[in-house]
């Protein structure tokens, strides 16, 4: 029974342990932590050779471990070899001591987490110690991939600008502690240049931070430097080591003109090597003697260890008898702006270079309107204001020490959104009227848009914010369709808000001078042999094709320098010497900064000015209006019929006018007599009937108007002359004859002729004939 349990025991312990401590063996893991021998708290031990296999739980999949800790002596004496497969017979993945199998660590070319490409998905581990220094080791996530060789990883960060004596962060001492985060194993960042290391008394420069420092009082400076694993002070110290170089004119100098010279552990330097010191130490003093207003000095602080971290440096004698101090306003924030996107609150300015993971307070105007914001900085030294909308952000202040009265202006631009308020319109009109649309919306905003579906047009907002567009002469229904609003700019302008490199570089910002002004050092920075470089940040970030008009003169004959934005370049070297002349240099891409480089002799630079317009604001919109055209009625033309009172067939109505539309109503104003049927607009006389007009109506809608038609029917009757009749008499008869009494049912009004006979008296008008003796016949 014992042995039964014993047995479980085991499989209970294989099954659901795991954590994996290095050893001998194969195991089965798809999750879990694989450390060194000394597990998650100890250290591995002396004179260790272990191999161990991992392959996956999961059928198909590949063993990675991603490591998370990585500390070791290092070839040939402590290290680990990763091999594909079930055996140390497969093709080496790696072997990690001095190079690090943590992704990114020690500046790997790793691309991919460390797994299997093997068809089995098995790795096999081996690790071997010597006898002497045992180290922390390691930890790396076990877990299994479906992608063979590992999951690829992104690409390593840009190592820190500061990790090159090109890129040095300014640095003051004497308004209080200023830190600022180190450069680290983790930052892949090469050592500094050896015969540096070789001609100091550094024995090696790792992970290089580079700071530069600018004397505003004569006297002796003393610093002192830390390093520690957290921020102001807390964490685990840090061995840190300096070297300190000195004076320049700027910091351009100092790294384009190192005279190199020696120094030893008892701070005794030649050259220009000012101090130095390489210890095991977590705190230096760094001494500075005799400093002089305006001079520059270099210092180079090591991160020995490599791990993350915090450099404080404070100056120690401030304020003490003939001590000097630094000039804080060169480590003053700079402050840089992101236009917020159309129709959004999404802009931010940015304030760089304060003190990482601080907490300041924020000033500034708002469109004039009074802001404070209490921010802290993130671990990169910066202040984000985020949320803003297009305006003017005017008299930035941060309350960093010594910079309280420092201030910065960022114009944000293109976040107001152009709006469409209403179209109104006529309607409804009638047929071959004018369809008019009244627009409001942002004053001087382009309206882009088209009628019934057709061509796009355009039509520009007046300054108080309307417009009217016409149609004429339309026939049926008619939509304007809006389909986008676009806002202009107003033009902005600005000179150079910063500017560093060269000599006395605060000269090339502002306002410039007038043209022909003399150049001076009083007005002007100059860039010359021992300063390269100078590099003015405008106060805008500008678009391509800005035209920039640069205040510059030739200070020696030889004097040539090219102007640049990284994409477009001008160069410069005519005029007189030290007499302002005005360039314009055009920008090639969007940018915020330009450099002046000297190729030789010396040249003033007293500013920038410029003006641009920022793209209007365009937002895709669907505004409709549609003008109702309703239609003229037409009744026809009047028209009639004259019958004879017999007639009694049915009269169509509509065949007596012409050009009528359909939909009319008949009525019947005049006359009776017959059967008259409006709805099928027909007409069926009764005898007797005389004259009857039917009248046509078309009702018009507003604002057409009503219109009608007559149809008349005349009804005539037909004439009865009577019964033809006739009387005999004897010659002898001489009494007149009444003519109507010889015919019957005659009507009245008839003529009376007398066609044939002779003789007598025949009296048409009475209807009388008296005939004459040897008279015949008459009729």
């Amino acid at each position: 029974m014992k042995r039964i349990l014993l047995f479980l025991l085991f499989l209970s312990t294989t099954i659901y342990s795991q954590n994996l401590n290095m050893q001998n063996g194969s195991f089965t893991r798809c999750s879990g932590t694989f450390y060194d021998s000394g597990g998650n708290a100890g250290n591995y031990g002396a004179s260790e050779s272990y191999t161990m296999t991992i392959c996956p739980s999961t059928p198909g999949t590949y063993v990675q471990l991603v490591f998370t800790a990585w500390n070791v002596e290092g070839e040939p004496f402590d290290f680990m070899t990763i091999y594909n497969g079930s055996g140390t017979g497969g093709t080496v993945i790696g072997t990690y001591g001095d190079t690090s199998p943590i992704p990114g660590g020690g500046c790997s070319t790793m691309t991919n987490q460390i797994a299997s490409s093997h068809p089995s998905g098995c790795i096999t581990i081996v690790f071997q110690s010597d006898s002497s220094l045992q180290y922390a080791g390691w930890a790396a996530t076990m877990s299994c991939t479906t992608n063979a060789g590992g999951d690829p990883l992104p690409p390593p960060p840009p190592p820190p600008a500061n990790s090159v004596c090109g890129g040095s962060d300014p640095f003051c001492a004497d308004a209080g502690p200023l830190e600022f985060p180190n450069v680290t194993d983790a930052d892949c960042v090469p050592d500094a240049p050896a015969v540096i290391a070789a001609q100091t008394c550094l024995g090696s420069a790792p992970n290089p931070s580079w700071y530069y420092i600018e004397i505003d009082q004569a006297g002796n400076l003393n610093f002192t430097i830390s390093q520690t694993t957290g921020p102001g002070g807390t964490g685990t110290t840090l061995d840190v080591d300096y070297a300190l170089w000195g004076p320049f004119p700027n910091a351009a100098a100092a790294c384009a003109d190192f005279t190199l010279g020696d120094c030893t552990a008892d701070h005794t330097c030649t050259g220009n090597v000012i101090d130095c010191s390489f210890n095991s130490s977590a705190t230096e003093t760094a001494t500075i003697p005799g400093a002089q207003v305006g001079e520059v000095y270099m210092l180079l602080v090591t991160n020995y260890n490599g791990a993350a971290g915090y450099i404080t440096m404070t100056q120690t004698n401030a304020g003490m008898g003939g001590a000097g101090s630094t000039d804080c306003t060169i480590v003053c924030p700079t402050t840089t702006g992101v236009n917020p996107s159309c129709g959004a609150s999404n802009g931010s300015i940015t304030i760089s270079g304060v003190n990482p993971s601080t907490t300041y307070t924020v000033t500034y105007l708002d469109d004039g309107v009074p802001v404070s914001v209490n921010l802290t900085s993130n671990a990169a030294g910066n202040i984000v204001i985020s949320g803003l909308n297009a305006g003017s952000y005017t008299n930035i202040v941060t309350n960093m020490s010594g910079c309280t009265t420092a201030t910065s202006n960022i114009t944000l631009s293109g976040g107001i959104a152009p709006v469409l308020t209403s179209i109104t319109n006529n309607s409804p009109i009638c047929t071959t009227g004018n369809a008019i649309f009244n627009l409001t919306g942002t004053p001087n905003a382009t309206v882009t848009y088209n009628i019934n579906g057709g061509a796009a047009q355009t039509i520009a907002l007046n300054a108080g914010g309307t417009a009217t567009v016409t149609v004429t002469g339309v026939s049926a229904n008619t939509t304007f369709n809006a389909t986008s609003i676009a806002s202009t700019s107003a033009p902005i302008s600005g000179n150079g808000l910063s500017a560093t490199g060269g000599t006395t570089p605060a000269n090339a910002t502002g306002a410039i001078s007038t043209l022909g002004a003399a150049a001076t050092a009083g007005n002007c920075a100059l860039v010359n042999n021992a300063a390269n470089i100078l590099t003015i940040t405008l106060q805008h970030t500008v678009p391509a094709g800005t035209a920039i008009t640069v205040s510059i003169a030739r200070d020696t004959n030889g004097g040539v320098v090219n102007i640049s934005d990284g994409t477009a370049n001008l160069g410069f070297s005519a005029g007189p010497n030290d007499v302002l002349q005005r360039v314009v240099f055009t920008t090639g891409a969007t940018t915020n900064t330009i450099t002046i480089t000297r190729t030789g002799g010396a040249v003033w630079v007293d500013g920038v000015q410029y003006t641009f317009t920022n793209p209007g604001c365009s937002v895709a919109i669907a505004n409709t209006s549609t003008v109702v055209v309703n239609t003229q009625p037409n009744a026809g033309t009047d028209g009639g019929v004259t019958i004879c009172d017999n007639s009694v067939a049915v009269i169509d109505l509509f065949s007596l006018i012409t050009g009528e539309q359909a939909g009319g109503v008949w009525t019947r104003p005049t006359g009776t007599g017959g059967t008259f049927n409006a709805g099928a607009g027909t007409y069926t006389p009764a005898a007797g009937a005389t004259t009857s007009t039917f009248l046509y109506t078309l009702t018009g809608i507003a604002p057409c108007t009503t219109d009608t038609s007559l149809a008349t029917v005349t009804i005539n009757p037909q004439p009865n002359a009577g019964t033809d009749g006739g009387v005999t008499i004897c010659d002898n008869s001489v009494a007149v004859i009444n003519l109507f009494s010889l015919i019957t049912g005659e009507q009245a009004g008839g003529v009376w002729t007398r066609p044939t006979g002779t003789g007598g008296t025949f009296n048409a008008g009475a209807g009388t004939y008296t005939p004459a003796a040897g008279a015949t016949t008459s009729t």
